[in-house]
């Protein structure tokens, strides 16, 4: 079984910044598109769906190709994620492309990076818990979570209580951890977006 010190050096903000996260920022600087703008909704289209196909490629599955229709869709579903966040949506992120709002097309490939590489992090978290924590065995899946909880339960949140590990410990019951563990990630992230 892995160590619980393995799971902490996975699970830490910087082995998942590099790891997992920075292929994804180095995918987007590597991608500039040639105007800030679009002339139409069709053109955004095809820009959004390029940028996605191209991201998805480098970094999602690599070598992988979408159809346009595939990767105009992926790239609609992040955009309209990312921007309802911000109280926008697809309409929002297609004004400012088109007339250079609000970091112009750049930002909206921006908000595609981010909701790709989002999706990254999740699915690696998500294997690393499952790696770590034994299906087989209650006992030493509760001693993995109490010992997880000692080390991060003050970060995880007011709805993640961190005296009963055992409601944790059930199989297949962390995904609360997992979710706690992701939004604090996001918080950390977005802190750190500020200074």
């Amino acid at each position: 079984m892995p160590s619980f010190q393995s799971l902490m050096a996975e699970l830490s903000e910087q082995h998942i910044a590099r790891e997992v996260g920075a292929p994804h920022d180095n995918a987007r600087m590597r991608y500039a598109p040639k105007r800030n703008s679009v002339g139409s909704y069709a053109e955004f289209g095809d820009e959004i769906g390029g940028y996605c196909a191209y991201h998805y490629g480098a970094c999602v599955s690599k070598g992988a190709t979408l159809e346009r229709y595939q990767a105009v869709g992926l790239a609609r579903e992040i955009i309209e994620q990312q921007y309802r966040r911000r109280g926008g949506n697809i309409m929002t992120a297609y004004r400012n492309a088109r007339y250079g709002l609000d970091g112009g097309l750049r930002a909206v490939l921006d908000a595609i990076c981010e909701g790709l590489k989002a999706q990254a992090i999740e699915k690696y978290v998500t294997d690393v818990f499952d790696r770590h924590i034994p299906p087989d065995s209650y006992e030493d899946r509760l001693a993995v979570i109490t010992q997880f909880l000692q080390h991060c339960g003050a970060f995880l949140g007011p709805t993640v209580d961190v005296n009963h590990p055992e409601h944790y410990a059930g199989a297949g019951q962390y995904r609360e951890l997992i979710d706690a563990y992701l939004e604090s990630l996001q918080r950390t992230a977005a802190a750190i977006r500020r200074i």
